[in-house]
């Protein structure tokens, strides 16, 4: 027994070997559960992680009960781009915060007026984009209203291009306009012009790319485009002006080539003191091998392979031809005459 025992034993060490090993190579981290990463509720749960060099703020500041509000000046910003700024509150309470920004010429933007709550197991931040339609510094100012202190984190970091996350095909090379405009209730409208090549299709994207304070307002748009000729061509009529998560879109074909002009017109709602809007004009290519069997003025063009003349080039051809024709026929007799003399004569 003692011999049949050795095996048994053998293969009991050897399994316990084995289990030590296979259990020591798992991280046994409290994070982690079956090998299933378990993420620490403590992080950012919808914040972007951007290169460092694109954050401008990255604190926790504290509100105090009837406090003065939060002024950040003079923050340098690139034009036709879009910043994101996030809070969260991070202390057990509630509060109402109003975000605004201003432009370097002192125009207001009021970006967010709403509630923050903290709520168990929710970590998102409030996300506010800012387009911008001017390089230079901005004022952003954070206005809080609440019967606690409190205590928020606040993160601006800049992104991407405006309308860069809506455009499929961004290829600044085939753009045949980008423009990023403030309008307001003072300057509602732009007209720009620009060359287009015949037959081929353009697509234009337009949005607005600064956020609402003011959920309840909506914006409008008219816009118009004009052919070389100066026909125009109405796109939308008192339409929906699309927010910062989408983008009002259209295919437009030309059929002359030369300038057109664009004229855009936004009806600003009262609710807002000044939005950016951004749009931008992507060469598709072409449609058409601009074949025509009319030319410009709508006539069918001569063929080519026939020669057509005047009525009174065709007479005078006539009574040429004629002519010769007779004086052929005229000396034929003539000569026949001659022909008969000359038999006769040597007859006699």
């Amino acid at each position: 027994m003692a011999i049949k025992s050795k095996p048994i034993a053998f293969f009991i060490l050897i399994f316990s070997l084995c289990f030590i090993l296979i259990t020591a190579s798992f991280d046994l981290n409290p994070q982690e559960f079956n090998g299933i990463n378990v993420p620490n509720r403590e992080c950012y749960s919808s914040i972007h992680l951007s290169a460092e060099e694109d954050i401008l703020v990255d604190k926790v500041f504290t509100f105090e009960i009837g406090g003065p509000q939060l002024n950040f000046t003079d923050i340098p910003l690139l034009g036709e781009f879009t910043y994101f700024t996030w809070i969260r509150l991070v202390t057990p309470h509630s509060c109402n915060i109003t975000v605004r920004i201003n432009d370097p010429d002192g125009k207001l933007f009021t970006v967010y007026d709403g509630a923050l709550q903290q709520v168990p197991y929710d970590l998102s931040y409030q996300e506010i984009p800012f387009g911008t339609a001017m390089e230079g510094n901005h004022t952003f100012s954070f206005e809080v209203e609440s019967i606690f202190n409190v205590n928020i984190h606040i993160k601006i970091e800049k992104e991407h291009e405006c309308l860069r996350d809506k455009i499929s095909e961004w290829d600044p090379m085939n753009f045949v306009l980008y423009e990023v405009t403030r309008f307001n209730t003072d300057q509602p409208y732009i007209i720009h012009q620009f060359a287009l090549q015949s037959d081929y299709s353009y697509k234009l994207y337009i949005g607005r790319v600064s956020a609402e304070g003011n959920l309840s307002t909506v914006d409008y748009v008219d816009l118009k485009i004009f052919d070389p000729n100066g026909l125009p061509f109405a796109v939308f009529l008192n339409s929906t002006l699309a927010g910062v998560s989408e983008v009002n879109s259209f295919l437009f074909g030309t059929s002359h080539a030369g300038t057109y002009s664009i004229r855009i017109e936004i009806h600003v709602d009262e609710g807002h003191e000044n939005i950016n809007v951004a749009y931008a004009m992507v060469n598709k290519g072409i449609i058409a091998s601009g074949e025509d069997p009319t030319d410009v003025n709508g006539t069918i063009p001569s063929d080519t392979s026939r020669i057509f003349l005047p009525p009174e080039t065709l007479m005078v051809a006539g009574l040429g031809v004629g002519g010769i024709m007779v004086v052929i026929g005229v000396m034929m007799v003539f000569r026949k005459r001659k022909d008969a003399i000359n038999y006769n004569s040597k007859m006699d």
